[in-house]
């Protein structure tokens, strides 16, 4: 049988929570970051064993001349009570194993909620305060209709439907017809509304792919502007001094180009890692 690769638990829904490992490693970044003739945290000699409850996590630090101060120690138990916290919701990082009580982080729900909270922060810069509230009620909620919609909202009748309309109409919300008989009469059919995570997601990363683009067109008429000025930059001779080979306009022409890259290029960089986290997480 064919060896399973070293990182093939990294790639699965779920991956073990190492906490003797864990405590280590804090430990052990800690004494890193400590001054070199600061003592050791620990009490654990070095011809012993430590175990995991002997691994400890202090904050020591030194100011001028001051003397050391040890922050409270970090136990296995700490370690425990933090787990809880991270396991309650809404962003349940960890699941605690009903029978071995063993710890593993989630990363399929993990992923799936970096998604959702970047979508609904790129949603922010479209959405109101009132339509955003009903998004989050979707997707708190599932599907529900326009009477149970308004009473968990608190809005009127109005400016649900006005709100909801836009929603739907812009792509955050979809409208799913559940007729209670087989002729299908409207008086007789459920509407309920719903977020669709994965098509709000498509939307988004074509409107993300659409502002680069048009941010590297940008970019290129930007630099055709001083085409010429930048090929006389890029002489070695001129490189070298640009102040000697250069007229003070161009320096500033030359500086001003170089701030728009800059800034065009950061928003690139800025949307990209957006892109990152709908598509490749």
């Amino acid at each position: 049988m064919e060896a399973k690769p070293e990182d093939e638990d990294f790639t699965s829904n779920s991956h073990p929570v190492d906490q003797g490992l864990l405590l280590r490693d804090l430990n052990e970044q800690n004494l890193h970051g400590r001054d070199d003739a600061a003592p050791a945290p620990s009490s654990v000699s070095h011809g012993s064993t430590p175990s995991i409850d002997s691994y400890t996590y202090a904050n020591g630090c030194v100011n001028g001349n001051h003397s050391i101060e040890a922050a409270p120690t970090v136990t296995i138990s700490d370690i425990k009570k933090y787990l809880l916290i991270l396991a309650q919701s809404p962003h349940k990082f960890v699941v605690q194993d009903p029978d071995s009580f063993c710890w593993t982080v989630d990363f399929q729900e993990l992923s799936a909620q970096l998604r959702r909270d970047e979508a609904l922060r790129l949603a922010r810069s479209r959405l109101n305060g009132v339509a955003l509230r009903l998004v989050r009620v979707l997707i708190d909620k599932g599907k529900l209709d326009e009477k149970s919609l308004q009473e968990m909202s608190l809005l009127s009748a109005k400016d649900l439907r006005q709100c909801l309309g836009k929603l739907k109409m812009n792509g955050f919300l979809g409208l799913q017809e559940v007729p209670r008989e087989p002729q299908r009469q409207p008086l007789r059919t459920m509407y309920l509304w719903f977020y669709d995570s994965d098509r709000v997601r498509k939307m988004l990363l074509e409107d993300l792919y659409k502002a680069m683009s048009r941010l590297l067109q940008r970019l290129k008429v930007e630099r055709d502007k001083v085409g010429p000025l930048l090929e006389k930059a890029e002489r070695i001779d001129v490189r070298i001094n640009e102040k000697k080979f250069l007229a003070g306009g161009e320096v500033r022409v030359l500086d001003e180009w170089r701030r728009k890259e800059e800034w065009l290029l950061g928003e690139v960089e800025r949307l990209d890692d957006s892109v990152a986290i709908l598509r490749d997480i």
